[in-house]
């Protein structure tokens, strides 16, 4: 399909997922066009969408007299604002699902597009829900050439929906018979009466089935999560990165935006699956940790904690929002005996004592929700999702191998419990064999001599002040350009692998004297 029209602009934006990379583009470049090179113009309406996203009162209002009518342009200038966001440091390696503020752009954007819809006509609005409706071929049957064709206005057929979707039943899909529950489209299913539960807003007259039309803008928005994620990925594949770093640049809302969010520690408005109670964890651990004779993998009073987050300061990932939710011992304690509760943080207890009139909490040393790796084999570790990027990032068309990462690995796997538990003259062939055998399988420059040289080299001279480097963490530098980011992946290096006592008990004692940590 060549996209070419406006007709087969909105179609080609609201199915997306339908459409190959190639009529994506030519949508894209559809929308750059209507700029004819004027970037500071394309720059200005990216500023006001963006502004206008981040408003909540506009991004989930119905628009009915949208501000452009052409879908391509409010497709491209969505599309640019939200690689523009991408730009930003904080957020430059998450992929956009993750972004919260994509996803307020991605609302507003569906909202312009369904606002276009209503002002079509009806033979093209129903045009374009019948890839809503339409059901599945059947070859033993045949289907009308055209579907979801018409919208007819019926007011006298429902006390709420005067305009409805005319569907020949031999076209219809099971979805056409919209039913509403709960607030929300969509029935459930009761397995005691084993029967679907939802009112029915469809009706049968003439072989047709008569969807209300709100049902088919519902449906088009809650599909439009897929949709636009697949827009963004063609645009930031197709279009010069340049361009979205000089629309972030010159579009000076937007990291204004994201720097105020994070100074105050409004995290939830970056990250799609913020966790309160992985917030308030956080914050709880970090400040026993700076106490004195505070050890939070020990029971310890409400009071304690308490006393702790008062005297800490609370500048960390989403602890800012967390310390401002604790009004008081008593809603710590509440807040720590729900975590306790939960199956996600099985390191969190609590105890009551003197008939259950005083309780006691431990928050253990980790987050206790992170995904555990059993390390059989070395590949194991490739469980990472850090190091399943780095086997692509050290390939030779990639630009090779990096030797701080090499070192970094080399230094992790000296750590690991399998090999940390054989004896001292053992441990550094055992190492560098399998360091032989996993780089072999893994990258085309590996080099048997060189690595081998490389690898002994710095087992034998990396101590710092006498002690083997620690290996890397979640915050090393050099792994940022791996991360896909920690605040939404299952894993941590510290908490996921099999490290043994010991190098738990050389952080905890560095931490003070203030060693490096690569």
């Amino acid at each position: 399909m060549q996209v070419d029209t406006d007709r087969k602009a909105i179609e080609a934006a609201l199915f997306a997922d339908h459409h190959s990379d190639d009529e994506i583009i030519q949508l894209l470049d559809r929308g750059f066009d209507w700029y004819d090179d004027d970037a500071e113009a394309l720059v200005a309406d990216v500023a006001y969408f963006f502004e206008q996203s981040m408003d909540p009162s506009t991004r989930g209002q119905r628009i009915t007299d949208p501000p452009i009518m052409d879908p391509a342009r409010t497709t491209v200038i969505a599309a640019v604002t939200a690689c523009a966001i991408r730009m930003h440091p904080k957020v430059e390696n998450a992929p956009p699902e993750k972004i919260q503020l994509v996803q307020y752009v991605r609302q507003y954007h569906t909202e312009m597009l369904l606002g276009i819809v209503t002002q079509v006509s009806p033979q093209t609005t129903g045009e374009l829900l019948d890839e809503l409706y339409k059901a599945e071929i059947d070859h033993e049957r045949p289907r009308p050439m055209k579907g979801a064709s018409a919208l007819e206005n019926r007011p006298d057929k429902h006390p709420e929906f005067d305009w409805f979707v005319e569907i020949p039943l031999a076209a219809a899909s099971e979805i056409c018979q919209a039913r509403f529950h709960n607030g929300s489209w969509g029935g459930d299913y009761n397995p005691d009466t084993n029967e679907v539960v939802g009112e029915p807003n469809y009706h049968i007259e003439n072989n047709c089935i008569y969807v209300p039309m709100k049902h088919g803008q519902a449906l088009l928005a809650e599909r439009q999560k897929e949709v636009f994620e697949r827009i963004v990925d063609v645009a930031w594949d197709s279009v010069p990165e340049e361009q979205f770093q000089y629309t972030y640049n010159e579009a000076e809302v937007i990291k204004a935006t994201i720097e105020d969010l994070i100074r105050h520690g409004e995290q939830e408005d970056l990250w799609t699956d913020w966790d309160p109670q992985a917030n308030l964890l956080r914050l709880v651990r970090n400040a026993a940790k700076e106490a004195d004779d505070l050890d939070a993998t020990e029971f310890n009073q409400a009071e304690d904690y308490h006393e702790a987050i008062q005297n800490y300061d609370a500048d960390g990932f989403g602890e800012e929002r967390a310390e401002r939710k604790i009004s008081s011992v008593r809603s710590l304690a509440n807040s720590l005996v729900e975590i306790a509760r939960s199956d996600e943080y099985r390191a969190v207890e609590y105890r009551t004592y003197d008939d259950r009139r005083n309780s006691e909490y431990s928050v253990g040393r980790g987050s206790g929700n992170y995904k555990q790796i059993t390390v059989d084999d070395l590949d194991d570790i490739f469980e990472l999702p850090c190091f399943q990027n780095m086997v692509e990032a050290l390939k030779l068309d990639n630009g090779g191998p990096v030797r701080k990462d090499l070192y970094n690995f080399v230094r992790m796997v000296f750590w690991l419990e399998g090999y940390h538990d054989l004896p001292e003259a053992e441990r550094e062939d055992a190492v560098v064999d399998d360091i032989h055998e996993l780089f072999e399988s893994k990258w085309d420059w590996y080099d048997k001599d060189t690595t081998d040289y490389q690898a002994r080299y710095e087992l034998r001279h990396g101590e710092i002040n006498g002690n083997a480097p620690l290996p890397m963490h979640c915050d090393n530098h050099d792994m940022q350009r791996h991360c896909i980011g920690k605040s939404f992946c299952p894993y941590n290096i510290y908490q996921s692998l099999p490290f043994p006592d010991a190098m738990y008990d050389q952080l905890d004692d560095t931490e003070s004297t203030g060693q490096y940590q690569a």
